[in-house]
């Protein structure tokens, strides 16, 4: 059964400088830097995945380099002497056959170079031939590069600019549009390759010297070379209810889908089947949990190299494994403070007692400026004390101190791995009798076999939750206690933040295709270079 390749087109390395007016034949130094770079880009343990490389034919004969043994095969981007590399091939035409002869041998893959120049219908053919497995690479000179795209089918007309010798192109079944357009970003050669709004995606691999061996060239990019670009694709995955419209306006820069899936295997499964194929980025909401299931490392893997941004409608963001993100270069944001006031005030009413707030973060400074209306004294415990101006006068206090001075205990923190469970058994014993404890953060942070056990022994005076530890699942025990108020996690559900959440998530989405950049990055992202 034939399968369907991705095919990558690519122009030959550096041209020498001209002699007399003339052009000269092979490959500059740069142009042999190329090649070398390439075996980088496009080998073995890049996630090109090329099994068939196609190079124009040259006008004489060809001299290939003596194979490899196995035992000194290329593993790292090792440079061979230009002597190698020189004088190997005789004739014009010969320079795309020399940029991929080093990552032929690397890969020990024998070039199809019986096409000629001219044939960009031969060249189309052959690479729409090619039964798989794998992926097909061409490399052509730049002005038949376009013709070879026209007779693969691609509707659009491109044009491979004169002055660049680093563009990809890659064009998938059915061969109608590009998929994308990037840089091989070879250290040394392309590194002005990024000013055309670089950051829009790197795909992984590569290794050292290079970290970012590709880099997917953004909008903005492809409109200084006046051509209209195949536009890059944004996932929506749950519903969008409210901002509609706002989403639907997405569609002058990108191409909007929707996942078909309603759990993580089907969810698997239409990624692997190539339906996500050129998704920049994703709207992530908040019923999107029961569809995906955590965010991590397993879902990254089945994602394609183009997408960099993942857009969360919340503040809460525990379903994303950040870390997994971080290490494919998938930049995490979430709504930071739109959801502040409505979480507010879904907390219990006491009045003349120390508010004791675990976890500073917009939420919980809004919760007590809330509170500071009832004449309350605030403390508060964070990660790291705020200035005075943004902690309202509110006291830092130890977390002990905080545990034991507190009469209402506010849990405003997001749920992690050093966060689950904070609030346990140990940390019952040390707070007041008679305490009354809200949680409008994530059911997790607080043990609640724990709390039921509070509740019992009369330690814990009340309690208001608005989330539960295995949500939708309640404790018995907290069902049946007439000291606890329970809220079907509605924290946010008041029509106007849910708006407003949507719309800024959606404006993230937006800044991710045309920007290459997002807004409200999550804690553990801030200061990093993607």
């Amino acid at each position: 059964m034939q399968t369907h390749p991705t095919i990558y087109l690519i122009r030959h390395g550096e041209k020498p400088p001209k002699v007399d007016g003339k052009d000269v034949d092979g490959l500059s130094t740069q142009g042999i830097e190329r090649a070398q770079g390439l075996r980088q880009v496009f080998g073995k343990e890049s996630p090109y995945n090329i099994q068939c490389i196609i190079a124009e034919h040259p006008k004489k004969g060809i001299l290939t380099l003596p194979r490899r043994s196995s035992q000194h095969a290329f593993k790292d981007p090792v440079r061979l002497p230009l002597s190698k590399l020189t004088s190997k091939i005789d004739g014009a035409r010969a320079r795309p056959y020399e940029t991929i002869l080093p990552l032929s041998q690397d890969l020990g893959i024998k070039v199809n170079s019986s096409i000629d120049r001219d044939d960009a219908e031969g060249a189309a053919k052959a690479a729409k031939a090619y039964p798989g497995p794998g992926n097909v690479l061409v490399c052509w000179e730049h002005g038949v590069l376009s013709k070879i795209v026209e007779a693969l089918g691609v509707q659009e007309k491109v044009v491979y600019p004169s002055d660049r010798f680093d563009i990809i192109w890659a064009v998938k079944k059915p061969y109608e549009t590009l998929e994308w357009v990037g840089s091989e970003n070879i250290p040394g050669l392309d590194d002005g390759a990024g000013d055309a709004n670089p950051g829009t995606g790197v795909l992984p691999g590569g290794g050292e010297p290079s970290k970012k061996p590709f880099e997917i060239i953004g909008l903005c990019g492809l409109q200084k070379w006046g051509r209209k670009m195949a536009k890059p694709k944004v996932l929506c995955i749950g519903s969008i209810t409210h901002a509609k419209a706002e989403w639907e306006s997405l569609n002058s820069i990108a191409e909007t889908i929707t996942t078909n899936a309603t759990n993580r295997s089907q969810f698997i499964q239409e990624a692997l089947s190539g339906a996500f194929t050129g998704v920049v980025a994703a709207f992530r909401s908040f019923t999107s949990l029961s569809i995906t299931g955590i965010w991590d490392a397993e879902l990254l893997a089945v994602m394609p190299p183009t997408f960099k941004f993942l857009c969360q409608n919340g503040a809460g963001y525990d379903p994303i494994n950040v870390a997994d993100c971080t290490a494919k270069g998938v930049q995490v944001c979430n709504v930071p403070e739109i959801a502040d006031d409505a979480t507010a005030d879904t907390w219990h009413d006491p009045r003349g007692k120390t508010l004791g707030i675990l976890g500073m973060g917009g939420i919980g400074r809004n919760v007590a400026v809330k509170a500071r209306g009832f004449g309350m004294k605030i403390r508060y415990y964070n990660r790291n004390p705020l200035d005075a101006e943004l902690s309202g006068g509110a006291e830092y206090v130890s977390f002990d101190a905080l545990m034991a001075t507190s009469d209402v205990l506010s849990l405003n923190l997001p749920l992690n791995k050093n966060t689950r469970h904070i609030i346990s058994t140990t940390e019952f014993d040390k707070m007041k009798q008679d305490v009354v404890i809200v949680n409008t953060a994530r059911g997790p942070v607080m043990d609640e076999a724990a709390l039921v056990a509070a509740l019992e022994s009369g330690k814990v005076r009340s309690c208001g939750l608005d989330v539960y530890e295995e949500e939708p699942k309640i404790h018995p025990g907290l069902i049946g206690n007439p000291n606890v108020i329970l809220l079907p996690h509605v924290g946010t559900l008041t029509f106007e933040t849910q708006k407003a959440m949507e719309v800024f998530t959606i404006g993230n989405v937006r800044r991710a295709v045309v920007e290459g950049k997002l807004q409200g990055l999550v804690p553990e992202q801030v200061g990093l270079s993607f």
